[in-house]
C-alpha cells in the first residue's frame, strides 16, 4: 500500500537568501524523494510548497528550520495545503 501523500507549504524567514536555500532545498528533497518547489520572496524570505510521505515532508521541515550551511533561519512556519501531484522538485 502506498503512504498517503501530504503538501505542505513552509514560510521561511531570516538570512535565507543568497545563501543557497533553495539549491540546497531542492537536493534535500531529492534525497527524502518529495517533489514541489522553492522561491525566494519579495521580502527576502523563501516559500517552498512540498509534498510526499508524511515522515518525509517532516523531516524536510525539520531541515528547513535550520537549513544550508550559511543561513540564519528566524522561523520556518508550516501549512497544509491540497496535495498538487508535483512530478520534480523544482527551484523557481
Amino acid at each position: 500500500m502506498k503512504p498517503i501523500k501530504v503538501c505542505y507549504q513552509v514560510h521561511v524567514t531570516g538570512k535565507v537568501q543568497g545563501v543557497f536555500f533553495r539549491a540546497s532545498a531542492k537536493e534535500e528533497a531529492e534525497k527524502l524523494n518529495l517533489s514541489g518547489y522553492a522561491r525566494n520572496e519579495a521580502d527576502q524570505s523563501v516559500l517552498i510548497e512540498v509534498e510526499g510521505s508524511k515522515a518525509n515532508v517532516n523531516e524536510f521541515i525539520r531541515w528547513c528550520q535550520s537549513g544550508p550551511k550559511y543561513a540564519e533561519v528566524s522561523e520556518a512556519s508550516t501549512k497544509e495545503v491540497p496535495v498538487q501531484h508535483y512530478t520534480t522538485f523544482s527551484v523557481l
